[in-house]
């Protein structure tokens, strides 16, 4: 079995914060029904959702995990835990509220363009014009055009102010 477990596989369903939650859940549970001697492979098909429980097994044979070993699933699903704890957030703050579609996009676009599982998380706020704020790695970067908008008013003000004290 290889040592770290690359999550790009499963990423598409692991795009959020609560994504991710949800899964760590889903592997608790899963764990707790080998100690049920149930075999491991019914277990994932009962606690994890489809299709994360197929690419969950494609995940393990890709990784040369046997599901069907109690002691090899478990490690695994260790492994993949200690995958998840590594996953940093990239917090999205934009104008609008974020629909699936625009989730999967921009998830599929982080992981295409950057070759890195994220966990989005949003936040909404009505101040932002035509883009977002990112904050990645306890950076922050503003793509929105807000600041430019702003200036440009405060540029037509100036002038105005300026025409005003000449006349």
């Amino acid at each position: 079995m290889k040592e770290i477990v690359n999550l790009i596989t499963i990423s598409p369903y692991l795009s959020t914060s609560y994504h991710l939650l949800e899964f760590n859940s889903a592997l608790d549970r899963l764990e707790k029904t080998f100690f049920q001697s149930q075999k491991p492979t019914t277990a994932i098909d009962s606690e994890i959702p489809f299709p994360l429980s197929e690419y969950f097994k494609k995940l393990a044979v890709e990784h040369g995990a046997n599901l069907d070993n109690i002691e090899e699933a478990t490690e695994f699903i260790n492994k993949v835990r200690s995958a998840l704890r590594v996953i940093k957030p990239l917090t999205l703050t934009l104008g609008i509220q974020p629909t699936l579609d625009m989730i999967k996009d921009i998830n599929s676009w982080i992981i295409t363009n950057l070759k890195q599982v994220v966990a989005l998380d949003f936040v909404f706020d009505p101040g932002i014009i035509a883009g977002a704020k990112v904050e990645f790695d306890g950076k922050i970067q503003d793509f929105s055009i807000k600041k430019e908008v702003l200036d440009n008013i405060k540029i037509t003000t100036d002038q105005i102010q300026q025409q005003t004290a000449v006349n």
